[in-house]
């Protein structure tokens, strides 16, 4: 994705960068560039990344958000209004979401953060909100068992937009969801976004990655099981094992102040392992000047998915992770810009639309 930094260097695309050792047919066109804000105070803009600015007041507010949302799935209550039953915390992401999104968006002081939580709370009331309603709620989108889902369905592996999902995917790399458009990125970025400094990291947290593999193996059977007995699969087998998810999912909320934000898209999203491994496979990835990395750790310290960035990148010239959603935040609070994120198709488009400018010099 693109980043604003400023009037000056609106968007900022770079000739590829050749590690020593790197293989030059391994480079990949232009690649995008988020260079430091303009204008913005480099403690502020880093602490705002690593999500250390957070006040104890809005952490009180974000924690009973987070019992409210949890409470709509395991407590719901139950109101009577004019001979009607309305469950009174259902859908709370609805508002919590762009409630806390305009909050998020006033406080981030990094400008590519900025236009990204403002996309995601955009893309969530579109797709997740909206949409779905236009639709009335109706099962619109055909499955393999011949029953039907809410739009968009992209998450319930037996519906035709699971496979039509790993077009962006493939094209864009996992953020096409769990960066930037799924429910669960909205929330943990907005109204669970205050407790982003509490991520566990580390090499035992960053191994617990491989549980949520057994999640992706009992989806992939639950889909083997639709295609052998369509009819059947969804009453013994289907609607258990997405109750089961569900709970897990919503179960995360609660621990979220000792976990960091992100602990179920590590630890137990099915999703995210899958995506994350169809957009392995995609040319989307970023890459390391190592002649001017220094190993300041900064990209470490702001990865909510836990990840060991600088290791990767020292290691490999670039970082090729099924586990990362392509936030950008390494990338903007890199002081060097030694780091750079490639993604072939927006580069291409914007390299289309707008001139070269360039690059400003960047002082430490």
């Amino acid at each position: 994705m693109v980043s604003n930094s400023g009037s000056s260097a609106a968007r900022s695309i770079e000739e590829p960068i050749t590690a020593k050792g790197s293989d030059p047919q391994d480079q990949v066109p232009p690649i995008i560039v988020l260079p430091p804000a303009e204008k913005q105070s480099d403690s502020t803009r880093i602490k705002s990344l690593c999500g250390s600015s957070v006040s104890i007041r809005f952490k009180i507010v974000s924690a009973i958000a987070l019992l409210w949302y949890f409470s709509g799935f395991f407590l719901p209550i139950h109101v009577s209004w004019n001979g009607h039953d309305i469950l009174l915390n259902a859908f709370s992401g609805a508002y919590l979401i762009p409630l806390f999104g305009i909050y998020r968006y006033r406080q981030e002081v990094d400008l590519y953060q900025k236009k990204r939580i403002l996309w995601i709370v955009v893309l969530y009331e579109l797709f997740w909100v909206l949409l779905p309603a236009l639709f009335m709620f109706r099962d619109v989108i055909p499955q393999l068992d011949g029953r039907g889902r809410i739009f968009p369905a992209v998450h319930y592996v037996e519906s035709i937009s699971f496979f039509l999902f790993f077009i962006p995917v493939l094209l864009l790399g996992r953020r096409a969801d769990c960066g930037w458009c799924c429910p669960c990125v909205a929330s943990r970025e907005t109204f669970a976004g205050a407790f982003r400094d509490r991520t566990l990291k580390g090499d035992r947290w960053y191994w617990l990655r491989y549980l949520k593999w057994i999640n992706v193996a009992l989806v992939f059977a639950y889909l083997v099981t639709v295609i052998r007995m369509p009819e059947t699969a969804h009453q013994l087998y289907g609607r258990h094992l997405y109750a089961y998810l569900l709970g897990s999912y919503f179960l995360s909320f609660i621990i979220i102040p000792w976990t960091g934000s992100r602990n179920f898209c590590r630890w137990g999203c099915p999703w995210g392992g899958i995506w994350g491994l169809a957009g392995y496979f995609g040319r989307n990835r970023l890459r390391v000047n190592l002649e001017t990395c220094t190993s300041c750790g900064m990209c470490d310290k702001v990865c909510d998915m836990g990840i060991p960035v600088q290791r990767l990148i020292r290691k490999n010239a670039m970082l090729r992770s099924i586990e990362c959603m392509g936030c950008g935040r390494c990338v903007g609070v890199c002081p060097n810009r030694a780091l750079t994120m490639h993604s072939p198709i927006i580069s291409k488009l914007c390299s289309r639309k707008h001139k070269q400018p360039p690059l400003r010099k960047v002082h430490n």
